[in-house]
């Protein structure tokens, strides 16, 4: 990240908003613009979760290809069927949110998307997955990769405000429900990625300066 980033940025909102978040189990959900996203969710998991156990569901295909991810606890999900993938995906993550201190990070949109495609739509999986472990906290976390002023990019990232759904909502309204939340964390920071105002941010890893 020092190589190829000028700077990895949090927002200060997100430092005030994970005081909310309570002890139990955490599912961090995030927008998936690119393969940095791993580095990201290793870099908050070291400063904000070091006593967590994290894990991350990835396609079987892809984790086969680049073995190293396996190591870094990456779960290997076979999607040739949706419908075994799905039930694979839950019993998976199911059994690790109920050992203490886990932690999984989805990319429920299921795919890699631009920052800015609005509306979001997830697969159903954290729906369900919300349903059958309702003690689970929720977290939203935005990423994006903007240019400002130096030749290498800033990484930026906000964590939204924690959220324990209703598991009472059907899986239709428990999707909405976590699309927006989502939603509203990425507009928040993509204001701030506007403005370049790094008074918004935290610095949590510098990297390289220097106009291209």
């Amino acid at each position: 990240m020092k190589k190829r980033f000028h700077q990895v940025r949090i927002t200060k909102a997100s430092v005030s908003n994970l005081s909310e978040l309570e002890t139990g189990p955490v599912v961090a959900f995030a927008n998936h613009t690119s393969w940095w996203d791993p580095q990201i969710s290793m870099i908050l998991k070291a400063r904000f979760f070091p006593h967590q156990t994290g894990y991350t569901p990835i396609d079987a295909v892809m984790l086969e290809r680049y073995g190293i991810f396996r190591k870094l606890g990456y779960i290997g999900i076979d999607r040739e069927s949706k419908t075994s993938a799905s039930r694979q995906f839950l019993r998976i993550s199911e059994a690790i949110l109920q050992q203490p201190n886990s932690m999984i990070w989805l990319t429920p949109q299921g795919r890699f998307v631009d920052a800015r495609e609005r509306p979001l739509t997830f697969e159903r999986g954290i729906a369900h997955l919300a349903k059958r472990v309702p003690e689970t906290r929720f977290l939203p976390l935005a990423i994006e990769y903007p240019f400002w002023e130096e030749s290498r990019p800033e990484a930026l990232i906000h964590l939204g405000k924690p959220m324990v759904p209703d598991s009472t909502l059907n899986f239709k309204e428990l999707t909405s429900e976590f699309e927006t939340a989502l939603e509203e964390a990425q507009d928040f920071l993509a204001e701030r990625a506007i403005s370049r105002d790094p008074n918004e941010f935290e610095p949590m890893i510098q990297g390289s300066a220097g106009v291209g």
